[in-house]
């Protein structure tokens, strides 16, 4: 019934969220169920901090980007994902390439996300899998300072597009291959959840494409 639902709905949120319309999503909620309190919720330790936080009932449920062997009883569904694409230091020789491989990177020195964060995962998952290493000399919890220090020379990044829009003086190339950044919905299954969360689950599930469970 619409309005008729009343209690509140704690959302766990990602630090760099552009990638879905999360304040659409919010907004149309909120106008169906006004009565329900939204209480988005971000984390210093980032995905993986919020998919602990909906395991243990701190939050009802949370967009976030969790690695492989994340907490049991949670149901992981992407909803949204893109390519990243690797910043490079303007002075730096492979700046001037169109496209990069991603073993020429092995070593290089790298600005980077914290730990946890769901940008970090997807570029520490790649490393790993293909068994390369690199130098991340500083990590920085806020994008358009990891921008900066590139342009500066400070080092490589890998940059989510839709986390920076503003980056037409950033050079942004194409690696083979590349790091994604992902944007899943975590719900809890070990737990009933109540009205109001349900009928924001289900307007997540309505409004953005169907993605396979991660």
């Amino acid at each position: 019934m619409r309005g008729g639902i009343r209690g509140t709905v704690r959302v766990g949120i990602m630090h760099s969220l552009a990638l879905i319309d999360l304040a659409g999503l919010l907004t149309r909620y909120h106008r169906e169920h006004p009565e329900v309190r939204l209480v988005p919720s971000p984390a210093e330790g980032g995905s993986v901090e919020l998919a602990q936080a909906v395991a243990e009932g701190r939050l009802d449920l949370a967009f976030a980007s969790p690695p492989a062997g994340s907490p049991s009883g949670l149901d992981v569904r992407s909803i949204a994902a893109e390519k990243m694409l690797l910043a490079c230091p303007p002075d730096h020789p492979l700046a001037r390439r169109r496209r990069i491989a991603l073993s020429e990177l092995d070593g290089e020195r790298f600005v980077d996300y914290p730990p946890g964060w769901g940008t970090r995962l997807g570029v520490d998952r790649l490393f790993a899998d293909s068994g390369l290493q690199r130098q991340i000399q500083v990590e920085v919890g806020d994008v358009p300072t990891v921008a900066e220090l590139v342009r500066a020379g400070f080092g490589f990044a890998f940059i989510s597009p839709s986390t920076l829009p503003q980056a037409d003086d950033l050079i942004l190339r194409p690696t083979r291959p590349y790091p994604e950044f992902s944007v899943a919905l975590v719900t809890p299954t070990t737990r009933p959840l109540s009205a109001a969360a349900r009928a924001f689950i289900a307007l997540v599930h309505s409004t953005l494409p169907k993605r396979h469970p991660m």
